[in-house]
């Protein structure tokens, strides 16, 4: 298998890593694009500013997004004569809409009585009953790609011959009857779509519907370099792709990985509440690890299971981190410190608090931006505000020269909900431009 995994826990390495490794090879051909894929399209443009920092220019590579590649790599390795097509997560919706209104099967009838009520008449007559339908397909769809991804197990049982028995026998584990009509809703929605709908035969398909097939296609005699960077999770079914592709592709994996140690094994609170009793938890210290590594780090911690599976078989290489210092000024740098040595002592005293990391509580979330709003300003500013001059006009602060607008970023949980929250915040104002990715 040829897989290669480096991993870092400084980005900036990471990419600095990759680029000698593209750029050094002289034997290349200067000619032919080398595929760096990437998760979205921040990573692409930070990379390519970093390339160009490197080398001058950023010339013979293509960013490819992680999904979309996979998808497009495995349809090649099937039959490079199809125009394949990838189900999204919209098709999806739309398909369990539509089955919703039209499906006349018992099964998806808690659906339709949700929706619709009692009445028989299953028609959109009203902007509720429209809006209800949408966001329910919607949920529906987000749990079936999620399914496919993280919970094969649970596909494999809805598309089993048996469906019903195996449905309850492995997901379905008690005797509530609401439970029980509900996820075997599901179970007929995805019969429905992968054995009907999106069928065999049928050139849109999703990307375990593509893998499934691409596990017969022949390994080619020359191997094509593809390079990923910037992965911090996947799923099971990605590390499925990554597999099969790096038995017909040279792959080279750089990995960001938050800690300095293996933190495959931690456990989030809950989980160690659920083996040890509530005393045993609170009194037996050597359950105490990093509480935010804990707390927060599930996704990652599963993509590290998936990474020591990966790498059987492959060629694994560690970093050293050149930036770590024993040595934290400040609170962020504690916090950091904490997360990638594994450690849950971060300072032998309480640190004085200073602006480097700051929580802010705030109502809802227009109050949420507005403080955002402010807080740039301050620190462009350095703290001047307006003044009015002799003529009475009022002459604005000269903002600080060390500091640009492109230095800021604003990351929000659900971007549909806060975009017209931004929108009208920063138009209002009119004083920081800004764009929306």
């Amino acid at each position: 298998m040829a897989l290669k995994i480096f991993s870092l826990t400084k980005i900036e390495q990471l990419a600095d890593e990759l680029i000698n490794d593209i750029y050094s090879n002289a034997a290349l051909d200067p000619f032919v694009k080398r595929q760096i894929i990437v998760p979205n399209k921040n990573i692409e443009k930070w990379l390519k500013l970093r390339i160009t920092q490197n080398q001058g220019v950023c010339v013979g590579v293509e960013f490819p997004f992680f999904d979309n590649f996979l998808f497009n790599t495995l349809a090649k390795l099937v039959n490079p004569a199809t125009a394949f097509k990838q189900i999204s997560e919209t098709d999806l919706q739309i398909k369990i809409a539509n089955l919703i209104i039209s499906d006349e099967s018992e099964w998806l009838s808690p659906l339709q009585k949700y929706v619709f009520g009692n009445s028989k008449e299953r028609e959109i007559t009203q902007t509720q009953t429209a809006r209800k339908l949408w966001q329910l397909a919607g949920k529906l769809a987000n749990y079936i790609r999620e399914y496919e991804f993280r919970r094969v197990d649970y596909i494999n049982a809805f598309l089993d011959d048996n469906w019903i028995e195996k449905t309850k026998e492995k997901i379905i584990k008690d005797s509530n009857a609401n439970k029980e009509s509900l996820v075997l809703a599901q179970a007929y929605l995805c019969r429905k779509l992968f054995l009907e709908i999106y069928n065999k035969g049928n050139d849109v398909l999703s990307l375990r519907q593509m893998l499934e097939r691409a596990y017969r296609a022949k390994p080619s005699a020359t191997k094509e370099t593809l390079y990923l960077f910037g992965l911090s999770t996947f799923s099971p079914l990605h590390a499925k792709a990554i597999h099969l592709l790096a038995k017909h592709y040279e792959i080279k994996f750089y990995h960001i990985n938050v800690c300095m140690e293996y933190w495959g094994d931690a456990e989030t609170p809950w989980e160690k509440l659920k083996k040890f009793t509530e005393e045993e938890f609170l009194n037996d210290d050597s359950l105490i690890e990093n509480e935010l590594l804990n707390a927060w780090g599930p996704a990652g911690r599963e993509t590290m299971k998936l990474l020591v599976d990966l790498e059987e078989g492959s060629n694994t290489e560690y970093f050293n981190d050149d930036s770590f210092d024993d040595e934290c000024n400040s609170v962020l740098e504690a916090l950091q410190s904490g997360i990638k040595t594994r450690t849950s002592e971060i300072a032998p005293e309480r640190r004085t608090q200073d602006n480097s990391i700051q929580i802010l509580a705030c109502p809802d979330q227009k109050r949420e931006i507005e403080t955002i709003y402010n807080c740039i300003l301050d620190i462009l500013f350095d703290g001047q505000e307006k003044e009015i001059d002799s003529t009475g006009k009022i002459c604005s602060p000269t903002p600080r020269t060390d500091i640009s607008l492109s230095d800021f970023a604003i990351l929000v949980p659900n971007m549909a909900k806060y975009r017209p929250i931004i929108e009208t915040v920063f138009n209002s104002r009119g004083e920081i431009p800004y764009g929306l990715l």
